[in-house]
């Protein structure tokens, strides 16, 4: 059964811009303290809360296609990260750990506690929120992996990124992103719209953490050993990373819990969620659906 969406998801003859704006619109911006500045929230919806985790050099803008229909759902906390998007500088040290307890305490701070919380998390966030779910103890149901690294596993090596700040004229600066989002992120590159590379743009430059470094070793065996909520993943099967190798990600996680929920998405990159969002919904819901069983 499909979900009907809370809202209307972003439209091709709407400027990406105006996109962000109505959808970002819709939702509560809401803040929480850590030391030296604030975590900026979005919310949309009721519901149980699904806690949202963006990608690396991201915001919450990481979700935004699929924001339309798990706010429907769910009530949606979608976080802008210390040191990403539109939230404050984060404090040293820049590992996933302290990320993690700043982020931990967010969520304290803005779901009621009583309330039990689903996580998902994308590429970087999906490594963040796996630290985050010991923290959560039993009041987490489940955290997802999207596209996530962090477990010292192999990740394959790719093209060279091109420099977006060495680009002097706007059209060049367009082009280097549209080449680096088809490096990484999405795998049709006819997937590349102009909403695409409007939040790659806006996000990169407000990316003020080396994300990228934390993601080549394993920074979830410790946590994901102590988890009491139940583990996910929904990886695009063409994931620049993980393509060829996510039986790997897959033998990991279910070291941890055999019960593991795994799912691919047929023909998706790395950004699956934005490349391919009514597969990802739907096979999110149905996951969900038996966990909650």
């Amino acid at each position: 059964m499909t979900q009907p969406p809370a809202f209307a998801p972003a439209h091709d003859d709407e400027a990406p811009q105006d996109a962000i704006a109505r959808i970002e619109g819709l939702s509560e911006v809401c803040h929480t303290a850590f030391d030296g500045g604030q975590m900026v929230w979005h919310v949309w919806g009721e519901g149980t809360p699904l806690v949202l985790l963006h990608g690396g050099y991201g915001s919450w803008m990481h979700w935004i296609q699929n924001l339309p229909v798990l706010a429907g759902r769910f009530q949606v906390f979608a976080v802008d990260m210390p040191g990403f998007g539109a939230s404050g500088d984060m404090p040293e040290p820049h590992n996933a750990e302290h990320i993690a307890k700043l982020v931990s305490a967010g969520i304290d701070e803005i779901v009621p506690k009583d309330k039990p919380i689903h996580m998902a998390g994308f590429s970087f966030g999906g490594i963040i929120g796996g630290n985050v779910a010991p923290l959560q103890g039993e009041r987490l149901i489940s955290h997802t992996f999207s596209g996530s690294s962090g477990m010292g596993l192999t990740r394959n090596t790719l093209e060279p990124f091109v420099s977006w700040r060495k680009a002097e004229m706007p059209e060049a600066r367009k082009e280097a992103h549209r080449k680096n989002l088809e490096i990484l992120m999405i795998a049709d590159p006819a997937k590349i719209d102009d909403l695409a590379l409007y939040i790659q743009d806006w996000n990169t430059q407000r990316g003020r953490v080396k994300s990228h470094l934390i993601g080549h070793a394993d920074n979830l065996s410790e946590a994901l050993s102590q988890t009491k909520g139940r583990l996910m993943g929904l990886y695009g099967n063409c994931d620049a990373y993980a393509k060829g190798h996510l039986h790997e990600r897959v033998t990991y996680l279910s070291g941890f819990q055999p019960n593991l929920i795994f799912r691919k998405l047929e023909g998706a990159g790395h950004w699956g969620c934005y490349e391919s969002p009514d597969a990802f919904n739907k096979n999110y819901f149905e996951m969900i659906d038996e966990v909650e069983a």
